[in-house]
């Protein structure tokens, strides 16, 4: 448990109690899920009292998940806040729905719950689910809000936010390419996140061989396992894959010239890709499947193009661009503030 002293001692009338948890909130935070409930939590602890519950890190994980919604209870009783935030690490899965539902019995509408990732359920599963009366229940997009409805569970569609202070273009990319030790001659197409096979990394070996005159750079998360074959396919075909924790990784954005998101799979990441937005808040131009929410919030233009494999991302770059990109301006209605106070509604 962790329990924050910013606001102790100079609670105001809007100053809240509140307990929030997401089961792996531990650095390094280089992860969607993880960066999301971390820019959350940081928003909110700015102005109201916090109590943090997460995994136990001397427990197995099995362990872990059959505690975790006793030690809430618990906790929840015994601190009684205001509201109880959860976002649980597994997204929406049955289990997390079963937790949520108890959580439920004892807080009501004191409790929100926040899904980020997208989730199936076997026959037997959707039976039950459907007879649990849940709410305050917020997602990614409209498609997993719809899903939801069908099992009778009403969701409310929240967007999340982009640290625009920190993801801003700049004019330095040769000293950052200096730093990173990446060609100067070369133009950089980067992608963000697990090193997977189920995120169509290797389309990034496809394009890569097939433009032998840029770079391309995966970063892969900490968070979870690499796959160790795939990551020598794509260093053999020239990729860069850097895998350890980068604490600037804002400058990779800035050092780039396009960002990919090749994603296509629907529990391959959360529904609204985080380094998808860092990467607009950067004004690079993006090539991305329509993936989630993405096609929900942006229109395809000039700087924004949807791709269903490698063939189409070679044939852009192949093309270039011609009039001045606009990403940027496009993530000004996303702020952390705003994802963080609608959590507070009830």
């Amino acid at each position: 448990m962790y329990i924050s002293l910013s606001a102790l001692g100079k609670r105001d009338s809007t100053a809240m109690k509140l307990l929030f948890c997401y089961e792996y909130f531990f650095p390094p935070f280089d992860e969607g899920m993880k960066k999301t409930t971390h820019m959350i939590f940081d928003e909110l602890e700015a102005d109201h009292e916090m109590c943090l519950v997460r995994n136990l890190t001397f427990l197995p994980h099995q362990l872990n998940s059959l505690l975790i919604t006793p030690r809430l209870i618990l906790r929840g009783l015994w601190l009684r806040p205001e509201r109880i935030i959860y976002v649980p690490e597994s997204a929406l899965t049955f289990s997390a729905l079963i937790k949520s539902w108890l959580l439920g019995l004892f807080f009501g509408s004191r409790l929100a719950i926040f899904g980020l990732q997208k989730r199936s359920f076997k026959p037997w599963q959707r039976a039950i689910i459907s007879r649990l009366p849940l709410r305050n229940v917020f997602v990614l997009s409209s498609a997993m809000a719809e899903d939801l409805e069908k099992l009778g569970i009403h969701a409310t569609v929240l967007p999340i936010g982009i640290d625009r202070e920190t993801y801003v273009p700049s004019d330095n990319k040769h000293a950052l390419k200096s730093k990173y030790g990446l060609p100067q001659d070369k133009p950089v197409l980067l992608h963000v996140g697990h090193i997977k096979t189920s995120r169509n990394a290797h389309w990034l070996a496809e394009v890569q061989q097939a433009l032998p005159t840029i770079q391309v750079v995966l970063i892969g998360s900490t968070a979870t396992d690499k796959e160790e074959r795939l990551c020598t396919q794509l260093e053999d075909s020239g990729v860069r894959v850097i895998r350890e924790y980068l604490a600037d990784i804002h400058e990779l954005y800035q050092l780039s010239d396009w960002y990919c998101f090749p994603v296509t799979e629907d529990f391959g990441a959360m529904e609204t890709p985080l380094s998808v937005l860092e990467a607009m808040a950067t004004n690079l131009p993006i090539i991305t499947t329509r993936f989630g929410v993405v096609p929900e919030l942006f229109d395809e233009d000039e700087y924004f193009r949807f791709v269903s494999g490698p063939e189409d991302i070679i044939a852009i770059i192949r093309q270039g661009f011609e009039s001045q990109c606009m990403n940027r301006r496009k993530t000004e209605p996303y702020t952390w503030n705003h994802t963080a106070q609608r959590l507070l509604e009830r």
